[in-house]
């Protein structure tokens, strides 16, 4: 019961924040940006959590099992936090490259191509959808950001900038094809010979 809500929850509240940031955006033509930097807060407090009720889950399971007795006196359960904690760890340092990377974008170009609102869309993106799915993501944007500019030259509709669009369809069609950077499966593995 609890690895199932571990499992849906958070892949509950993200996707009503992305369907949420969707429809404000085609009703307003903008970015809540103030919404979103608290958004991005959120994610962060949701994958500690995680992280901590998987851990909990876990000791428990081992303490209520004898072998899993064994194991605690050993260094098994400080190997596992320290394994748990890898992936967010991962998505972290992944995060800030690619933020980095479009900041020196927004410096250089002086906000022609994105600007800062859109800057913490895309961190709330990697953020909200994880390693390795932000490069899924990532790839995704851009592809849909090349058909907006060819649609904005040779059609003439779009946006100043077309990356918020982009970003926020990719991150939707993330959720609902890649959902598998909000499970967490290595929990299951640990703990199933238990049972």
């Amino acid at each position: 019961m609890a690895q199932n809500l571990l499992v849906w929850l958070p892949f509950g509240i993200v996707s009503f924040l992305w369907l949420s940031l969707f429809i404000f955006f085609l009703k307003y033509k903008k970015l809540p940006i103030h919404f979103i930097k608290w958004a991005i807060l959120g994610i962060l407090i949701l994958d500690l959590g995680k992280w901590i009720s998987q851990n909990i889950i876990l000791y428990q399971n081992l303490k209520n099992h004898p072998l899993g007795k064994y194991l605690l006196k050993t260094a098994y359960f400080k190997d596992q936090l320290i394994f748990s904690a890898q992936p967010y760890l991962i998505t972290f340092i992944a995060v800030f490259i690619l933020i980095l990377l479009f900041w020196i974008i927004y410096k250089i170009k002086a906000g022609r191509i994105l600007d800062k609102g859109e800057l913490f869309l895309l961190a709330l993106s990697f953020l909200s959808i994880g390693w390795p799915n932000l490069i899924i993501v990532l790839s995704l944007t851009l592809i849909i950001l090349f058909f907006q500019i060819i649609g904005k030259l040779f059609l003439r509709i779009g946006t100043r900038t077309a990356i918020s669009f982009a970003n926020i369809i990719a991150s939707l069609l993330a959720l609902i094809f890649f959902p598998v950077s909000l499970y967490i499966p290595y929990l299951s593995n640990l703990t199933s010979w238990l049972y």
